[in-house]
């Protein structure tokens, strides 16, 4: 089952496209959720019918909310409304069993602060979710992933975090581009890091997906991600890696989370653990 939380933006509807395409594809039903909190102080002493009026608001809300968005008669979409915050609610959800696969949700939400908040709710989630969390820039067409940029480092580049996009890449019959970004000064690194994707693609037989290997000079890793993506019009940008390490330290500069968060492609943000190294 594939996790879309929403605030009812338009933002938020205007990428559920792309959660109802990813889940045809993927053969999984979707939860789309609001989370919402309850203040206890200005609440005191509230009774059920205003607790009950709350409710109510939200659910006409939600009942809106889906019946503007698009249809799939292959998809199942269910609907729930949580009391909670959002990142401690969707990581409770997500820890029930493997009923969920995907977290897949808007890098913006409603108009200024909100809008703030909600972008940061995706960052953060991005970085402390244990499934994988698909990120889309509001307002993007919804278009195929036939060019999947891999943001390749030392901890990304290993046999699970390749074998993990395998099946995405079968389903969009895509061209994987293998993007290393380096300052100049990790010759060794590039060699490294180049000989490792052969070993591992070319492990058991000839690849069964099309790839390129490219290495961009350039201090930071989204700069020169989002050139990359830019020159050579990719369609989405996967970061992969053990132990959070490296999406971690790409989202801790604020600039460069500011541009993480209006990123030009949607972002599929993948975690696995030291177990599988």
């Amino acid at each position: 089952m594939i996790l879309f939380p929403t605030d009812f933006s338009e933002s938020s509807a205007k990428v559920f496209p792309f959660a109802l395409d990813f889940a045809a594809k993927t053969g999984l039903s979707i939860h789309v959720v609001h989370f919402y909190q309850v203040d206890l102080g200005e609440f005191h002493g509230a009774t059920h019918f205003q607790y009950t009026d709350i409710e109510k608001s939200l659910r006409e809300e939600m009942d809106g909310f889906l019946e503007g968005l698009p249809k799939n008669p292959k998809v199942r979409v269910l609907n729930s409304l949580e009391i909670g915050f959002p990142i401690q609610g969707m990581k409770r959800l997500t820890s029930e069993g493997e009923k969920y696969k995907y977290i897949v949700m808007s890098t913006q939400g409603q108009r200024n602060a909100l809008e703030r908040f909600f972008g940061s709710i995706a960052a953060e989630i991005s970085v402390r979710s244990d499934i994988p969390v698909l990120l889309i820039p509001a307002g993007l067409e919804h278009k195929s992933f036939e060019n999947i940029v891999f943001a390749a480092n030392r901890e990304s580049v290993h046999k699970d975090t390749i074998d993990n996009i395998r099946a995405l890449v079968k389903l969009y019959k895509s061209t994987v581009h293998f993007v290393y970004v380096a300052d100049g000064r990790e010759k060794g690194d590039q060699e490294d890091i180049r000989e490792r994707i052969i070993n591992i693609l070319f492990e058991e037989d000839v690849p069964d997906f099309p790839f390129l290997i490219h290495f961009v000079e350039g201090g930071e890793v989204m700069d020169g991600i989002n050139h990359y993506i830019d020159k050579t019009n990719a369609d989405l940008a996967v970061f992969c890696n053990i132990n959070r390490n490296f999406w971690r330290s790409i989202l801790h500069r604020s600039t460069t989370k500011k541009m993480v968060m209006n990123t030009r492609v949607p972002m599929l943000v993948i975690h696995l653990t030291e177990e599988n190294d």
